[in-house]
């Protein structure tokens, strides 16, 4: 099994009522303005949405076209990313001491949502069985990705001599050179 992509520390915090979360607040210098940026990130596996009891409390949270949404996907895996990112969301507008409730969404051109009519940007993201929402007073991006083992077998045929050679020294499996 791959390992996650993960460079920085969290906070771990986790009751019987709230969905799972780790935390990471940044604070960024952008330099042509001056002023410091916070970016507040906060992840979490959504393998606990997998108990019935807890999906239908946390679906029970969140608005009619995120309902909708979920339930537009087929497979479960997909429902519970889904409901995880929407939840961390709500999360961390409820830590800013926001309503969630109170925010509108729409849809920019591309597609990603936003708040009208408020100074917070977010950002989610999914990747397997976790999920990740950033929010910032800027654009804000985040990315979680599960990092998979590489096929060196494959690498072999598309890559030759040094490349295929790097790309062996950077796995852990053993590799033969012909």
């Amino acid at each position: 099994m791959g390992s996650w992509v993960s460079s920085w520390g969290f906070c771990h915090r986790r009751s019987e009522q709230d969905f799972g979360t780790r935390i990471r607040t940044s604070f960024i210098r952008r330099s042509r303005f001056s002023h410091i940026l916070k970016v507040i990130t906060y992840y979490s596996e959504t393998d606990q949405l997998k108990d019935p009891a807890l999906f239908t409390s946390l679906y029970g949270r969140v608005s009619a076209e995120r309902r909708k949404k979920i339930d537009s996907y087929i497979f479960p895996k997909d429902k519970r990313l889904s409901l995880g990112a929407w939840i961390l969301l709500r999360k961390v507008l409820e830590d800013l001491g926001e309503d969630p409730d109170s925010f509108s969404l729409a849809h920019a051109g591309n597609g990603k949502p936003f708040l009208l009519d408020s100074s917070i940007h977010f950002n989610l993201s999914h990747s397997e069985e976790r999920v990740m929402c950033s929010v910032s007073d800027c654009d804000v991006g985040c990315d979680v990705e599960k990092i998979r083992p590489t096929d060196t077998d494959m690498a072999k045929s598309c890559f030759f001599g040094t490349e295929y050679k790097t790309i062996c020294e950077e796995t852990d499996k053993a590799c033969r050179t012909e």
